[in-house]
Parts: C-alpha cells; sequence; structure tokens
C-alpha cells in the first residue's frame, strides 16, 4: 500500500523527472499493521552512462525489492542504456521473479524442478493433478501481479520518461507526462487532471503539481503522510531535503486557502436563483 507519482518537466536544454512518494509500509503477517517506514521508498536504479532512473514499487515491499535487485543485476550487463532498456530490464526481471516463484512455490512440492519439466510429464499424470497444478500456477502469477507495480522515472540522452511496470508488461507515459502507482494513484492522478498538467510547465510547477498530487493522494486508505521527492536531471539525482518539503506544504495550503477565498468571492458576486 502506498502511492508513487512521477511527472515530467521536459525543455530542449534541461529535461527533469520529478517523483514523490509516501513511506507507508503495510505488513502482510496476520492481522495488518501500517506504519511509516525510515527509508524512502525511491530507489536509485543506474546512475551511469549518462541514463538516472529512479524507481517506486507498490505492493508487496519484499517483491519489489526482488524486482529491483534483479532488474539491476540485468543492467550490469547492459550496453547503450537508455530509461526505455532500464523498464525492458524490469520487465525481463518481473518475469524471472514469477517463473521462480511458481516453481519454488507450486511445482517443487509436486516434485518438479522447473516449469519445463512439469510440462514434459504433465502427460503422464491424472488430468485432475494437471487442471490442480495449473490453477495454483495461474493463482500465484495473479497474486504477485497483484502486489508489484512499479513506476521507472529517468533522464537520458533522449530526454526525460516515465515508464510504469505492471502485470508482466510496460507501459510508456512519456506522451501524457505523469504516471502515478499505488493505492492513492487515483486521486494523484485526478490532481494532475484537473489541474490540466502540462509537461512544458516549468520547474516549480511542476514540483509543486507532484507535491498537490502527493497531498490528494493521502485522502486514500494506505497512504501515509510522510513524502520524498527526487528530481531527475542530466546534472544528478537531487533528493529534496525535510525542511524544504515542509515549505512546499506550506505553499500548497496557501494556494489552497487562495482557491478557497476565491470561490467565495466568485459566489458572492455573482446573481443567481436555481428557484426560477
Amino acid at each position: 500500500m502506498t502511492v508513487g507519482i512521477g511527472a515530467l518537466c521536459e525543455t530542449e536544454s534541461d529535461p527533469r523527472a520529478i517523483v514523490a512518494a509516501d513511506r507507508l509500509v503495510t505488513t502482510g503477517l496476520g492481522t495488518r499493521i501500517e506504519y511509516e517506514h525510515t527509508n524512502s521508498k525511491m530507489e536509485r536504479i543506474t546512475q551511469s552512462d549518462g541514463v538516472l532512473a529512479v524507481a517506486v514499487g507498490a505492493g508487496a515491499v519484499s517483491l519489489t525489492d526482488e524486482l529491483l535487485y534483479k532488474t539491476r543485476g540485468k543492467l550490469d550487463q547492459t550496453q547503450d542504456m537508455t530509461v526505455r532498456s532500464v523498464a525492458e530490464k524490469a520487465v525481463d526481471a518481473s518475469t524471472d521473479l514469477i517463473r521462480e516463484s511458481i516453481e519454488r512455490q507450486v511445482l517443487a512440492p509436486y516434485g518438479f524442478d522447473s516449469h519445463n519439466e512439469f510440462n514434459e510429464k504433465q502427460k503422464a499424470l491424472d488430468k485432475g493433478i494437471v487442471s490442480s497444478i495449473q490453477r495454483d500456477i495461474l493463482d500465484k502469477r495473479d497474486k504477485i501481479f497483484s502486489q508489484m507495480n512499479v513506476l521507472i522515472a529517468g533522464v537520458d540522452s533522449e530526454g526525460a520518461h516515465l515508464y510504469g511496470i505492471r502485470q508482466n508488461d510496460m507501459a510508456r507515459h512519456d506522451s501524457i507526462g505523469y504516471h502515478t502507482v499505488g493505492s492513492g494513484s487515483d486521486p494523484a492522478e485526478s490532481s494532475f487532471i484537473r489541474n490540466q498538467y502540462d509537461d512544458t510547465c516549468d520547474k516549480k510547477d511542476a514540483v509543486m503539481s507532484v507535491v498537490d498530487a502527493k497531498i490528494r493522494a493521502e485522502e486514500a486508505q494506505g497512504v501515509g503522510r510522510r513524502m520524498d521527492i527526487a528530481i531527475i536531471s542530466q546534472d544528478g539525482i537531487q533528493a529534496v531535503d525535510n525542511d524544504k518539503i515542509a515549505h512546499l506544504r506550506e505553499i500548497h495550503e496557501e494556494i489552497t486557502e487562495e482557491e478557497r477565498t476565491a470561490r467565495k468571492s466568485v459566489l458572492r458576486e455573482k446573481d443567481y436563483n436555481l428557484e426560477d
């Protein structure tokens, strides 16, 4: 349970990606317990060869941690890296993670070392057993899908980019300019829609739009109040410190209050009667 938010601030000379996340962690053992973790959920995937990328995982922490670990391993062997290739390697890592989980947790108890061995030997098995194993495979796959959703944001020689990794596939979000993941995704995305977000805006507007999306996401269950923000540019990955985040919250409250005041003023000035 979490929220991850990414937005692009695209200019020819200085493309940037702004990323924000909460810190709320939900345990999955017995009674579910939610608490604010001390560590950020944003992880640097790569910072080399002119490619800088950050990921935020939503869902089961153990699964997203393993996914990003496997992704880094695949990137160590990658040449001509781009943000897109980072996303592609994350999909490959997702495929490996799902296959390995199914082999360990579903097939191994039946004595099969791999999916290939199960496929080769299933003709000699009782059809009922085969059907049961296949259902368990699908259930395990779907459970992992539901618990693993990742946002990848970064900058390379071609500009700033946003990708979503979900259900063993990836989606590019460069054209719309923003993307959200996690339980607070709907109110966060609605904030961008309401504000008519445009990725040609300046950095200040982009950062405040991400802050607004994060604060709106806090209305959803399972989203923590603590906030981490990173600004990715060709110069590096800048983590915004807590004092500046607190100041951004104050600015957001001032904007919100101004909007309330403007609404009341317009309603007072406009003369209308709904009963006519």
